[in-house]
């Protein structure tokens, strides 16, 4: 029983430290060195922004119980604390954007939420409510703070539960500060997206917007500034848990037009011109979550990653796969940024239970598990934000933590926000110049018109990179290395006290049989003599009974005599 004891405690010693190293070991390179925790489910948000102007951007993060956080990095390794908390909305943070939103010289942080009558606000630096809207009107899943009209004044765009598209003005009087309804537009499902952008070539601002029912049907809406659709496409199925990472507006193709690209349940990932025509479809082996655009290298090619697990993609503009890399989990976030100051731009990923760096080649530079004995299903980092936070020259990674069950293990409120220290091995590039040729044919959407990309051959400039030892990627290698030695050793260690106990419980048996055995011998010869004893205490006894028989016998026969 003891033995059995000590060995489970031992193992459970032993599963724990296997633990610890898996998670050092994938840590390699990423460092959590912050964390707050909230009195949330989960984060909705994380935004990095400046919003005092002193040259170091604070963190922005929202709650699922409607609380605002902003924060700095100074100290945060002894206590992390908020610089203040805004509590007044009572459900979940959907946006957050900072900028001099009336344009009086200082910043304001434009935040929504669902609460249906909280549902925007404006804020001063001092958490003051400096603007609001005059009725209540919906949940809303999305803001976006654009000069709509060009009237030199911002407008505000919230995309609601209801599937609805309101764009506010600001009303000011002497009294107060209010935003007025201007225009709203119906869609055909909830409205998780909108953005005010020149998506043509024309000089009039166009809103993109992404109305979705998820596993039934998702439509791109593109509407005027008057708020009238002039186009929309749908998507069978839908798109995955529609929000910012479901959809890109960028120009791929260089013209001077934007392109839409949509991440869709259906296993494919769609790219649309300016006027709702599929330019190309990709197609995957699963659902894709997550899309984002940029020139990653500075060629001039746009690189296209999306996530659909279990790989991360890159794709060149006209939807050519360049590569694919495992990945563990469902890739919920994707930021692109130089982080290690090598001129290329790295890949991050916000992953269900993991953070991962990737270099442009889909090589894993770093990453961060989470890990933890009393939360043991999925958390997500649903949102990550890069800012050089302390103000030392190089990139943190701000990341929103939510987890998917709230009630495991009676956790009813544990979102997380965690501050990582990044150190990326440089990458070297080295360029080649080759001649291609790309095209692709394809048949508009709308009614009869079609259209078509004729091939065309041109020289670009290809840039490939590789990891040399020597800047440090083969430090990771050593790290694994390293850790590989000191788990067998630990391994062994574990195996030989597990002996030792063993063998000297053995021999603690075998005294405690000899003793035993010593101790019936001493019975059993006890008993003999016992035996002995009283045989002869019986034949004495009879000895003496014969003895008194023959007394009085002899005594009878003198007195028949007489």
């Amino acid at each position: 029983m003891v033995l059995e004891m000590d060995y489970n405690k031992i193992m459970s010693w032993v599963f724990l430290v296997l633990i610890a190293y898996s998670v050092s070991v994938a840590a390699t390179g990423i460092e959590s060195v912050c964390v707050y925790e909230t009195n949330g489910p989960h984060m909705r948000l994380v935004k990095s922004a400046d919003l005092d102007k002193d040259g170091v951007p604070e963190i922005f993060a929202g709650s699922a119980n409607g609380v605002v956080y902003t924060l700095k990095q100074e100290d945060c390794e002894e206590q992390w604390s908020a610089i203040w908390q805004f509590i007044d909305m009572a459900d979940e943070i959907t946006g957050l954007q900072v900028m001099d939103f009336d344009r009086d010289g200082e910043n304001e942080i434009i935040i929504s939420s669902l609460d249906r009558e909280k549902y925007l606000y404006v804020l001063g630096l001092d958490t003051s409510r400096k603007w609001k809207p005059k009725e209540a009107l919906d949940s809303m899943y999305c803001l976006h703070v654009y000069d709509v009209d060009g009237d030199g004044e911002n407008e505000i765009l919230l995309a609601s539960k209801q599937g609805k598209i309101y764009m506010m003005k600001q009303e000011e009087s002497p009294w107060n500060l209010k935003l007025s309804t201007e225009w709203v537009t119906q869609l055909d499902n909830p409205a998780y997206y909108v953005k005010a952008l020149n998506l043509d070539s024309d000089p009039e601002t166009e809103i993109v917007a992404l109305a979705n029912d998820q596993r039934k049907k998702a439509t791109v809406y593109v509407l005027s500034a008057e708020g009238n659709i002039e186009w929309s496409y749908e998507i069978d199925k839908g798109v995955y848990q529609a929000n910012d990472y479901s959809i890109s507006v960028v120009n791929i193709d260089l013209d001077a037009n934007k392109e839409i690209l949509v991440s869709c349940y259906d296993k494919k990932l769609v790219a649309l011109n300016s006027r709702g025509q599929v330019l190309w479809t990709y197609t995957t082996d699963n659902l894709v979550s997550s899309v984002r655009v940029d020139d990653l290298d500075g060629n001039s090619e746009k690189e296209i990653i999306l996530g659909s697990y279990p790989n991360l993609i890159l794709l060149d503009w006209t939807g050519m796969k360049k590569w694919g890399a495992p990945t563990d989990s469902t890739i919920l976030s994707i930021e692109l940024a130089d982080v290690n100051e090598d001129g290329i731009k790295e890949i991050i990923t916000g992953c269900v239970k993991s953070i991962k760096v990737y270099s442009m080649n889909g090589g894993i530079l770093a990453g961060w598990n989470y890990s933890t004995a009393t939360k043991q299903k999925e958390i997500n980092a649903r949102m990550i934000a890069l800012g050089d936070y302390d103000a030392d020259g190089s990139l943190e990674l701000a990341a929103a933590f939510g987890w998917q069950e709230a009630m495991l293990d009676h956790n009813y409120d544990q979102g997380e926000l965690r501050l990582f220290e990044l150190d990326i091995p440089s990458t070297a590039p080295t360029t080649t110049t080759v001649t291609s040729t790309t095209g692709s044919s394809t048949t508009s959407t709308l009614g009869s018109t079609s259209m078509s990309i004729k091939p065309v051959t041109r020289t670009v400039q290809i840039t490939t990179t590789t990891e040399p030892i020597e800047d440090g990627s083969g430090s990771m290698l050593i790290y694994l290395l390293i850790g590989l030695v000191v788990l067998v050793f630990l391994v062994l260690a574990v195996g030989a006290g597990l002996y030792y106990m063993k063998k000297k419980s053995g021999k603690k048996q075998e005294t405690e049989t000899k003793k035993e055995e010593e101790t019936t011998k001493e019975d059993k010869e006890n008993l003999v003599w016992k035996d002995l004893d009283k045989e002869e205490k019986e034949e004495n006894n009879e000895k003496e009974s014969s003895e008194g028989t023959d007394e009085n016998g002899e005594s009878d026969m003198g007195e028949d005599e007489k």
